[in-house]
């Protein structure tokens, strides 16, 4: 992957936490899967029942799964990120991005706290 992979994904997190105009995500390195509780953001959804684990170990219901489109400001490059296969979980309080499902597939993030 080159460094504008990773440039992205690093804005994900930024963008995504700060914007009130876009759903707001988080970076988790514990969630098994990509997830959301807003169902209004998938697209080619479909209905399941299973569970997954978030970052704390506990167990979450699941009752879908589907994609979810991500656009970025025009501000931090203007980007559209679509995360498959993201897992449709009601009892979430936030929507969680899976820092293991990205490196599975071949993406990185480097990160720190800012100042």
């Amino acid at each position: 992957m080159d460094n504008r992979e990773e440039y992205r994904i690093l804005h994900v997190a930024r963008v995504l936490k700060t914007s009130s105009r876009r759903p707001y995500f988080l970076l988790d390195s514990g969630a098994s899967d990509h997830m959301s509780s807003d169902l209004r953001l998938f697209r080619n959804f479909r209905r399941i029942q299973d569970e997954a684990s978030v970052a704390d170990g506990m167990k979450v219901k699941v009752e879908g799964v589907g994609d979810v489109t991500l656009e970025m400001s025009e501000s931090c490059g203007g980007y559209v990120i679509t995360l498959t296969n993201v897992l449709y979980v009601p009892s979430l309080e936030d929507n969680l991005i899976s820092l293991g499902t990205l490196e599975e597939k071949g993406m990185s993030f480097r990160g720190g706290m800012q100042p």
